[in-house]
């Protein structure tokens, strides 16, 4: 059996003292779908939209909008 693996990762949260949380980052097509049929002709080449994101981390979102703000996750004016 022995004893079970911890990464150092964990390890170090541990012995800090600190909190940790999962991660996930949102990420919002401010085009709404429609860089990928008009950068072909402004831009010469294909994008897929364009994008903003946003990261999840403690229950609140965090994104860059001229200084870094926070909100409930999915509740940015850049979308759901």
């Amino acid at each position: 059996a022995g004893c079970p693996r911890v990464t150092y990762a964990d390890f170090i949260v541990h012995q800090l003292g600190l909190d940790s949380s999962p991660v996930e980052l949102l990420y919002y097509d401010l085009s709404n779908h429609v860089a990928k049929y008009a950068s072909p002709v402004l831009l010469w080449r294909l994008e897929e939209g364009v994008w903003h994101t946003g990261v999840v981390v403690f229950g609140m979102e965090y994104y860059y909008f001229g200084s870094i703000l926070r909100s409930i996750p999915g509740t940015t004016a850049f979308g759901k």
